[in-house]
């Protein structure tokens, strides 16, 4: 199994979950490939990278994240067009707001989104095999790639079978 996800987890309301999800879904040895933008790119600069403790927050499924969602819209709105001000700005925000427009939930530097990902290959049963820095000048981001292996997943009670050895 080889599973992509190229600028996915900041589009996501719970990062670790999606992360979690996207590995359960390979076969012991499979293999991840995710990816994020840093927080420096034309999307979301200006933004504050989300903290490790709001991410753990975002992972607890009795959380109401409600207000969070909005000034998460706030602050992906304002710093994707910063020529809006007042209430084109408002405006824009809210008719994202109605379609469940998919934004950057979340930002990222290096040091978080090694926490993020560390933190769902612990829960899922799997292992980091490389992490990466792709900058250009343009752009910037982080990689990661994971291989689900045959460890025991928080919450269950049996093991997988053990993972192929890397080739």
């Amino acid at each position: 199994d080889f599973c992509i996800g190229n600028h996915l987890l900041e589009h996501t309301r719970n990062p670790i979950g999606g992360l979690c999800e996207f590995l359960r879904t390979l076969r012991p040895g499979g293999v991840a490939f995710v990816s994020v933008p840093d927080v420096g790119n034309p999307m979301d600069r200006g933004r504050s990278v989300t903290t490790f403790d709001h991410l753990l927050a975002d992972h607890v499924p009795t959380n109401d994240r409600s207000t969070d969602d909005d000034r998460h819209y706030d602050e992906s709105v304002a710093a994707a067009h910063p020529e809006l001000k007042g209430g084109a700005l408002r405006e824009l925000t809210d008719h994202f707001l109605r379609q469940a427009y998919s934004i950057h939930f979340h930002t990222f530097d290096e040091a978080s989104f090694r926490r993020l990902v560390g933190k769902a290959a612990e829960l899922s049963g799997a292992v980091v095999e490389e992490y990466a820095r792709n900058r250009t000048p343009e752009f910037d981001e982080y990689i990661a790639v994971l291989r689900r292996t045959g460890e025991a997943v928080v919450g269950t009670d049996s093991p997988r079978p053990a993972a192929a050895p890397i080739a």
